[in-house]
Order: C-alpha cells, then sequence, then structure tokens
C-alpha cells in the first residue's frame, strides 16, 4: 500500500489572477486572466476513495462571455498557477522586461 502526504488546505476566497507560460515555437508567451475565487461545489477526484480528502481548490468566476473567450483563446494547458490579488499590471511589467508576448484577459 502507498502512501503519502497531501494539502489539504482550503484557499482563500476573493479577486485572483491565473497565469501560464506557454511555448509558441521558439518563443514564450503568457497567458493570463484575472477573476474572482469561490469555494467549489462538492466534487470528487475519479478513482480516490469517498474517503480521500479534497485537493485544495477554488472555483474561478469569469462571467459566461469572459469564460468562453477564456477557452477559445486562453486555455492553452490544464495547468495554471494561481495568485491572490489583481497582478495584472505587474504581469504587463514582467512581460516587457522578458520580452515576451502577454495575452491578458482582465
Amino acid at each position: 500500500t502507498l502512501t503519502g502526504l497531501m494539502n489539504a488546505s482550503p484557499l482563500r476566497e476573493g479577486t485572483v489572477t491565473l497565469a501560464r507560460l506557454a511555448a509558441q515555437g521558439d518563443r514564450y508567451e503568457l497567458y493570463a486572466v484575472v477573476g474572482k475565487g469561490v469555494t467549489p461545489r462538492t466534487w470528487r477526484e475519479i478513482g480516490w476513495r469517498v474517503t480521500a480528502p479534497q485537493y485544495p481548490s477554488l472555483e474561478i468566476v469569469l462571467g459566461e462571455e469572459r469564460m468562453a473567450k477564456f477557452i477559445d483563446e486562453f486555455l492553452v494547458s490544464q495547468h495554471y498557477i494561481i495568485a491572490y490579488g489583481d497582478l495584472s499590471k505587474e504581469l504587463k511589467e514582467l512581460s516587457k522586461l522578458l520580452g515576451i508576448k502577454l495575452h491578458l484577459l482582465t
């Protein structure tokens, strides 16, 4: 039987920024969106026992139009980093410093 550690701490609600650095040919581009993180609906990871703890998670609220745009133009992977607050300004500065294109949905 395999055992291990898992972080099951709740995540804080509020304004969040999701970001993902993606390779586009021989260059990188940064994809980011600002939304509102709320406590998620109850869900279970497929294949886990009912008694297993849930992964820490938030449901990100973007609104219907922004969600459609995110799915069509910004969803480059299932893995995004999440940070608390609106980090649009900081990501704009970072992308300029790194010389990479920023795709920002605010």
